[in-house]
């Protein structure tokens, strides 16, 4: 046999050989990232929750895992995405709702966050209780999980948490396509109502001109220029004097969807000053309950308000002003 002759035959076995070494490289170095003194899943990622201004509304795939073998903790956890995405797969033990379930159906225009007590009953038939810890997680990095988390916020109840990279962020020994059966809870608002959380449109309308308030339009670049506008609003545009950053800067969707390190995120909303006031809107209010979270929980922003209605409700009310294009965009 000649060398020629050799190369072939030795071939295969060095390709094979070389797809092995490159597997196990992949697999090490997301090994790495995962927390190594817990017995967890090897395709989750659980990232240093510590580094941020506040994780008590965040937990890593690692915690949810340790509460779900805890039987001393009554634990909810709510899958907010349509149900036929439920169907597919679920986390176990996940209950699901989406968007309309958790909107009012008391105004001309959709999008409006649910009223308290049909909120509180939606919880009970969730089988949530009293002193419940509720998980909410989604499929996006999360925005309409913060939209649940925020309305729950609002109206006084404070044992909610997001699942950092929501399904995205899961192991497949955690996923069923069981629908998950509930029983009838006793979950009640006692807490007292955080309003600071909201801001309406007469309030945003007055902040349009406030030296002291920033106005944070966090929908894509098109929708803020007024070149798109998406189904359900009636004008296209922006509100005056409101900047434009969109929301998923602060998802690392290379990272399973997880929110970007604490340095990461602070570079990229830089602009946005601490000593200011931030009132964030988007279209419907979902992708800047998001951006809330980030600002306030993770980045220890002393006063952010979420805009209910956005952009919606804004372009409803034609006597309201807008803007288009960015040549009116404030700088900071």
């Amino acid at each position: 046999m000649n060398q020629k002759e050799k190369f072939k035959v030795i071939l295969p076995y060095c390709v094979f050989l070389l797809i092995i070494i490159i597997t196990s490289s992949c697999k090490n170095k997301r090994a790495s990232i995962t927390n190594p003194n817990t017995d967890i899943e090897p395709d989750i990622v659980n990232i240093d929750l510590s580094q941020y201004a506040s994780s008590k509304h965040l937990i890593n795939p690692n915690k949810l895992i340790l509460w779900k073998k805890d039987n001393t903790i009554d634990l909810v956890i709510i899958d907010v995405r349509k149900k036929a995405e439920y169907a597919k797969g679920h986390i176990k033990d996940a209950v699901n709702i989406w968007r309309p379930e958790i909107r009012s159906k008391n105004y001309p225009y959709s999008g409006m966050t649910i009223e308290k007590d049909s909120l509180q009953n939606l919880m009970q038939r969730l089988g949530a209780n009293e002193k419940s810890k509720i998980v909410i997680y989604d499929a996006k990095g999360n925005p309409d999980a913060a939209r649940l988390w925020w309305m729950l916020a609002i109206y006084g109840y404070d044992d909610v948490y997001l699942l950092n990279g929501g399904i995205s962020n899961i192991g497949p020994e955690q996923i069923t396509k069981e629908t998950t059966t509930t029983t009838m809870g006793n979950f009640v608002f006692h807490e007292k109502e955080n309003k600071a959380l909201s801001y309406n449109k007469t309030q945003v309308l007055a902040a349009i001109n406030d030296t002291n308030t920033i106005l944070l339009d966090c929908r894509s670049k098109d929708e803020f220029t007024g070149k798109v506008m998406k189904k359900g609003a009636f004008r296209s545009g922006h509100i005056p004097m409101a900047i434009n950053i969109d929301y998923s800067e602060a998802i690392a969707y290379e990272r399973f969807q997880t929110f970007r390190d604490r340095t990461d995120l602070e570079q990229r909303f830089k602009t946005l000053s601490k000593d200011k006031k931030i009132i964030i809107y988007c279209q419907s209010g979902v992708r800047s309950a998001l951006m809330t979270f980030v600002l306030k929980e993770l980045l220890g922003y002393a006063s952010v308000s979420n805009y209910d209605g956005s952009w919606i409700e804004w372009s409803y009310y034609k006597k309201l002003p807008i803007e288009t294009g960015i040549e009116d965009t404030p700088l900071l």
